[in-house]
């Protein structure tokens, strides 16, 4: 993980984990706003995306004021203060979800409950905009809560829906679909076996001002 040229660079960040952690996601918010991120349409979106940052097993999600943080790997467990530590000095951030991959962390021999961050209160739901359209989004969902990685393919969606009829599977909180919607699509069918995840869509279409009939 600690790259030679790295510690060479900065003498501070070798071996030192909290150093190291502050330096590559700061590296990764600068990326960010290089692209824009965040911005007056677009508050949601992934921060850290582990091994393409240089953190493998660590993923960072940002919804508004809230990070959600997901653990796949077992030295982001054991230096869990570390990251929070330096997710929480960002400005914007006021709560931090910690939600560790129970199931993977088996893999490497380490028994993990769900928990928040502790002693800092953290909603069960929050709303964001992405791309100008808005989203409720329920913190205890489907992996982080909304599937920030998939930004760029809902925008292009809207692009080429004018006109068109689209069916959304697997719609979970109707991210596609709410943006074949808002693309001109003439009739939008979103599909899911999840029943929350049904109602968390429908409440998107509200939200947007969309018709639900169409």
């Amino acid at each position: 993980m600690q790259l030679e040229e790295e510690a060479t660079r900065d003498l501070s960040c070798a071996l030192n984990m909290e150093k190291l952690l502050e330096t590559r996601i700061n590296e990764a918010i600068e990326l960010r706003k290089s692209l824009g991120l965040p911005s007056a349409s677009t508050n949601a979106f992934r921060l850290v995306n582990s091994e393409g940052d240089r953190l493998s097993g660590l993923i960072v999600d940002v919804f508004g004021d809230v990070a959600v943080i997901a653990s796949s790997a077992a030295w982001v467990e054991k230096y869990k203060p570390e990251v929070e530590a330096s997710v929480g000095r960002i400005d914007e951030i006021n709560y931090i979800n910690w939600r560790p991959s129970s199931e993977v962390l088996k893999e490497e021999g380490l028994d993990v409950k769900l928990q928040g961050k502790g002693s800092i209160y953290c909603p069960q739901r929050t709303k964001v905009t992405e791309n100008g359209i808005f989203y409720a989004i329920s913190l205890e969902g489907q992996k982080t809560g909304f599937y920030a990685d998939q930004r760029e393919n809902r925008q292009f969606i809207s692009t080429i829906s004018d006109g068109q009829r689209v069916l959304d599977m697997f719609c979970y909180s109707g991210g596609f679909a709410l943006n074949a919607a808002r693309g001109g699509a003439v009739n939008v069918i979103g599909v899911d076996s999840s029943l929350p995840a049904v109602e968390l869509a429908k409440e998107n279409v509200v939200l947007n001002n969309m018709d639900p009939g169409k």
